[in-house]
């Protein structure tokens, strides 16, 4: 009876200092976790933008038919970045280039006509005006059609939205279409909900650059 109650005892202490060893364990395992640190972490939209960056903008208006590169994609001085519609720009370019051809051959004809009759002397005034004035038109349309072509002007990281809004929408002189940028002026806007605000200290933010 007296080993019994000793023998049971003995199994009490066990039980105790194998609970009070766990606890222990726990203790140990709780304050680990707390030294860990904790990423934070949130979701949002983001946007590359640039500082100073070289406004594309278009030069005629039109529709444009094609983009030949994607957005975000690094481009080269003097490469094809977007093409417009240039089916009307050819067409008025060789009506203008017609009706000067005509006007040249009236004014030629009436020049050589003066010497019969002087009183043709007034029209070649008249047509030479007519002849100025159709090169004038030339020179405005083949400009027009020179601009239906865009291309890069400086080397940099091209930065425009999305392909499908501007392919095929009509396009205003001196609207905005893309922007090219230095490298190492590029950054990214993150847009956040106000509730998912995260506020770092300045440390953080210097530790985060530099990694």
């Amino acid at each position: 009876h007296a080993w019994g109650y000793f023998d049971n005892l003995q199994r009490r202490f066990k039980s105790w200092f194998l609970s009070q060893k766990i606890l222990w364990r726990m203790l140990f395992l709780i304050l680990a976790l707390l030294v860990i640190p904790v990423q934070n972490s949130t979701l949002g939209p983001v946007k590359i933008v640039a500082k100073d960056p070289l406004v594309i903008s278009a030069p005629i208006d039109g529709v444009i038919a094609s983009i030949s590169v994607e957005p975000n994609e690094m481009v080269t001085r003097g490469q094809l970045l977007l093409s417009y519609e240039d089916t009307n720009y050819r067409n008025e370019y060789a009506i203008t280039e017609q009706s000067l051809v005509v006007a040249q051959a009236e004014l030629k004809k009436a020049t050589q006509g003066a010497f019969e009759d002087p009183r043709n002397n007034a029209e070649i005034a008249l047509l030479k005006a007519k002849v100025d004035l159709a090169i004038i038109k030339k020179n405005f349309t083949k400009e027009m059609l020179d601009h239906v072509n865009i291309i890069a002007e400086k080397d940099g990281l091209l930065l425009f939205n999305d392909k499908a809004e501007l392919i095929g929408r009509p396009i205003s002189t001196g609207e905005r279409l893309m922007e090219v940028a230095e490298i190492d002026k590029v950054m990214l806007l993150i847009y956040l909900p106000v509730e998912n605000n995260i506020d770092f200290d300045d440390d953080y933010i210097s530790n985060a650059k530099d990694n």
